[in-house]
């Protein structure tokens, strides 16, 4: 029995609107139930999660990656949403009552949870509007305490340093190859000069390239030992928050063995860099998304 759930896709008006069918250039097209989608938050903040809503100073989205497995063949797609995404943001105020919508960083959306629960559900109904509602099963925030966690538990990660970078006394050179251990792990996918204009999107390019490397490494320890994953997500607690379960890793573990995640299983919402204000926006290109969408997650209907 698989612990993570499917859908039984029924066409009716009703399930039209939760996103399990979209019409692309006159065809319909039908959501792929074999495709279970998790939405993966780097909130910029070391306290421990739950604690940091409590204070109302959880930090933002600063990473915003939906990672997508096709159950049925083991492929594993990733999509980078950039944080300064411009997308209609639902606000609300200490006492969670609600404020009404503005358009803003998509980053902004994870503040305006009262729980992290909140935050993660407000994230993830968020994304699912800007990807034409899109369904997305599963969820999972970490904070900054988190990366070194999850490098270390697989000994760490080999990169091929993109671009400079210049953090916490330490410089790493465009082009040299570096074992990322502890805290080095979190200065070269977070680092990036405010002063620079579009140095989001260097970034993003560090992250996605660190995801590429960490999940080739970690299937090489998993193939090992199959209790790895269930041990790193005990090792997270506090500095996590998930709705994914111990039932769904111990399902997934086995599943993804023989998976391979290579930079053309990796994407970015297209849109490009603007500055209409002091702030940084990516304006989506909608045409090019939903062309995006319907061949990831969606089947023609013949």
């Amino acid at each position: 029995m698989q612990p993570i759930k499917q859908f039984d896709v029924e066409d009716t008006p009703e399930t039209r609107k939760e996103g399990l069918f979209i019409t692309y250039k006159g065809k319909e097209y039908q959501y792929n139930e074999d495709v279970i989608n998790f939405l993966c938050l780097g909130i910029d903040n070391s306290t421990p999660v739950e604690q940091a809503n409590e204070i109302k100073g959880q930090g933002l989205a600063d990473a915003i990656i939906l990672v997508s497995i096709n159950v049925e063949s083991g492929k594993i797609k990733i999509l980078a949403i950039p944080r300064d995404t411009y997308v209609p943001v639902k606000m609300y105020n200490d006492q969670g009552k609600f404020l009404g919508e503005k358009s803003m960083q998509l980053t902004l959306q994870y503040y305006y949870g009262k729980t992290a629960k909140d935050s993660c559900e407000l994230m993830v109904n968020t994304v699912s509007n800007l990807l034409f509602k899109v369904p997305i099963q599963r969820y999972c925030a970490i904070n900054l305490e988190a990366i070194p966690i999850l490098n270390d538990a697989i000994g760490g990660v080999d990169v091929q340093v993109l671009g400079d970078v210049e953090v916490g006394g330490r410089s790493y050179h465009a082009g040299e190859t570096i074992h990322l251990q502890g805290k080095m792990a979190e200065d070269y996918i977070r680092d990036r000069d405010c002063d620079v204009f579009a140095s989001s999107m260097s970034r993003l390019e560090r992250q996605k390239q660190y995801m590429t490397n960490y999940f080739a490494t970690a299937m090489a320890h998993v193939r090992n030992d199959l209790t790895l994953p269930v041990s790193i997500y005990q090792s997270l607690q506090g500095n996590m928050y998930t709705n994914i379960s111990v039932e769904d890793i111990t399902y997934l573990a086995p599943e993804m063995l023989d998976v391979t995640l290579t930079a053309e299983d990796m994407s970015m919402i297209p849109g490009e860099v603007t500055q209409p204000d002091e702030h940084e926006a990516y304006m989506v290109n909608s045409e090019q998304l939903k062309e995006l969408v319907v061949n990831f997650f969606y089947t023609e209907v013949l």
